[in-house]
């Protein structure tokens, strides 16, 4: 069901990787899957917000992109 609405309202490439790296770590691997998934998610969020921060700050549009390249580096 998850896999179905995932397709309806989003990229249909990414529910179709997830279910195929499932499918190749098997059941005894699969949490640590949605473990790598987790702190992903973290780390994409988190640098959104340093990259928010910073681009309020110096309130300059160019530094957007170098700031997030930079922040999504290190996470």
């Amino acid at each position: 069901i998850l896999l179905i609405a995932s397709e309806l309202t989003g990229s249909a490439v990414a529910p179709l990787l997830d279910f195929s790296v499932l499918e190749i770590l098997g059941p005894e691997r699969a949490t640590s899957y949605g473990k790598q998934r987790m702190f992903g998610a973290f780390g994409w969020g988190l640098t959104a917000v340093i990259v928010g921060l910073l681009v309020t700050h110096f309130n300059d549009d160019a530094m957007y992109f170098y700031s997030h390249l930079a922040i999504g580096i290190c996470f």
